[in-house]
């Protein structure tokens, strides 16, 4: 089974301003031939049980996720802290099954301006 029949990848708005509030998408595409079973998607701060994914389907998943103000960063890491811009949000993993066989592939990480 070609893994490269499997996409996942994440979208997000291209920028956004300290403490917004804006919604990260998970989006899996199956253009193979199998039903993928306990499908998982994962990150630092996410985990969606996608559970199946028939053949030659795309799903999606969307979560809010918030930018931390500078002023909850320097509380946390000290008064040099920053924020970088653009600000990265890392890539996820999805794992799946095909009959008894696991698989684990990664999305793309997100540069978002602000």
């Amino acid at each position: 089974m070609p893994k490269s029949k499997i996409k996942f990848y994440q979208e997000a708005p291209k920028s956004f301003g300290e403490g917004d509030k804006i919604e990260i998408k998970w989006i899996v595409v199956n253009d193979s031939d199998f039903h993928l079973e306990k499908v998982k998607g994962f990150s630092q701060e996410m985990v969606h049980e996608f559970g199946e994914i028939k053949a030659h389907s795309k799903v999606e998943f969307s979560f809010p996720f918030v930018l931390p103000s500078i002023d909850l960063i320097k509380a946390d890491f000290g008064e040099d802290a920053t924020i970088s811009n653009p600000f990265v949000i890392g890539s996820a993993s999805l794992t799946f099954s095909i009959t008894t066989d696991t698989f684990t592939i990664s999305s793309n990480s997100l540069e978002v301006s602000f």
